[in-house]
């Protein structure tokens, strides 16, 4: 076979040039030859696993070529020193900068770590996660082949989406409208005009919520509303931690949505990304009622769809956007980012080396804008790991650290004052 060109999707080329980093560990980690191996069999069941291609010249496309993908998996796997809990971050990040057109995947091993780091428009949360649960799993002995590698993915998603939610479903455009005029406009006071020079320097934290303490989280969750999103719990609870530890927070919290959830059936499977974000804009962002029914509105209205569709045809005619931020504003508000991956399931049955409690896993998606912190959590074996990137030359990262030590330590605390018990219909 010979080097094809495949055409690479809209929802692809607009996350172009994010890194994704992951990190998991301590593990009983496979030899590099078994890594290499596992990545190879994986790539051999087509572009569906996303391993194997490259970045096309024209920017449009990806390239595939099946003769060379023993030498691909070869070239994409490293071994690095053995790293400490408290230095596999920094270490991580930097491999970040080794991605290219050829190689938009990389795995490192590091002692008792993995960590992989792609181009997000290989795909989004749900393909990393799988990614790296089997690559590892492979490596290590399982022979398996994993469904999400060897199915084919349905053809044009994003349609088959929109006319499952909106032309099908009677009264779905009435409400996609209701929902956006429902929503309240920001706040924020009208931002300084006084701005400074700035460059990108990120930084990550991590943490991890106990599972006795997520048990408590959803308890109390319940107790309020039980018809109330684990997410909206969390992004209440995270935001009053970085209020009490003196983080400035804009009004408004954006959701990431994974958008699977308006395919016509749950048998879909997507390549590549699948996701969309948007701000939660509601009168009280630090109570969880209206946090929790200003979500429920945009899910039931298929608003994140919506704004996906928007994206994409915007980037259809006038081109995929390309932001650079040179500066800052004087007095900087930090623009939370939510992304809760779930039960990271894929991730619990790896060939962990310590039990809960003594483990990492960080999955860090920078942050665009100067402001922006992307918090991505995910649940594994009822811990919640907890990661959060930021730049750091904008915020201070001791405050952020003692919120996430807060958060982790005592997420219902005395900070969590008693809720309102306002109609969760009216945000």
């Amino acid at each position: 076979m010979t080097e094809t060109k495949i055409r690479m999707t809209l929802r692809d080329r607009l996350m172009r040039g994010e890194a994704v980093v992951g990190i998991v560990g301590p593990l009983k980690v496979p030899e590099r030859a078994a890594v290499v191996r596992a990545l190879h069999t994986l790539a051999l069941c087509g572009p569906q696993t996303r391993i194997g291609l490259g970045f096309d010249l024209d920017g449009k496309s990806w390239r595939y070529d099946p003769a060379v993908l023993a030498q691909w998996c070869e070239d994409i796997v490293i071994t690095l020193p053995a790293v400490t809990a408290e230095s596999v971050v920094t270490v991580a990040n930097r491999q970040a900068w080794l991605l290219d057109a050829e190689h938009p995947l990389r795995f490192a091993l590091a002692g008792d770590y993995v960590i992989q780091v792609n181009d997000h428009a290989l795909g989004d949360g749900v393909l990393f996660v799988d990614r790296l649960s089997s690559v590892i799993r492979m490596a290590g002995g399982t022979t398996e082949l994993p469904s999400w590698a060897t199915t084919i993915p349905g053809k044009f998603p994003l349609r088959s989406a929109v006319v499952s939610t909106f032309v099908r479903r009677r009264g779905a455009v009435r409400a996609l409208v209701a929902d956006r005029r429902k929503q309240h406009g920001r706040s924020d006071e009208a931002a300084s005009r006084e701005t400074l020079l700035w460059r990108p320097d990120v930084a990550v934290l991590d943490a991890t919520i106990p599972a006795a303490q997520m048990a408590s989280i959803k308890k109390w969750s319940r107790e309020i509303d039980p018809a109330l999103s684990i997410s909206s719990a969390l992004i209440v609870l995270l935001r009053r931690s970085l209020q009490e530890a003196g983080v400035p927070l804009q009004h408004d919290t954006t959701v990431i949505y994974n958008l699977r959830r308006y395919l016509p059936n749950t048998e879909w499977v997507v390549d590549g990304n699948f996701i969309a974000g948007l701000p939660v804009r509601v009168k009280s962002p630090d109570d969880v009622r209206s946090v929790g029914a200003g979500m429920l509105g945009q899910i039931e209205s298929a608003r994140p769809l919506a704004a996906l569709v928007i994206g994409v045809v915007r980037a259809a005619i006038f081109g995929v956007p390309l932001t650079l931020w040179r500066e800052v504003t004087a007095h900087p508000r930090m623009e939370l980012v939510f992304n809760n991956l779930g039960r990271a399931s894929p991730l619990e049955i790896l060939p962990w080396s310590a039990p809960p409690g003594g483990r990492t896993c960080v999955i860090v998606t920078r942050p665009g804008g100067p402001e922006e912190a992307v918090a991505l959590v995910a649940l594994i074996e009822g811990e919640l790991h907890v990661t959060v990137t930021f730049h750091g030359n904008v915020f201070d990262a001791d405050r952020v650290s003692n919120a996430l030590r807060l958060l982790a330590a005592d997420p219902l605390g005395e900070r969590v004052a008693p809720e309102s018990h306002a109609d969760p219909s009216s945000p």
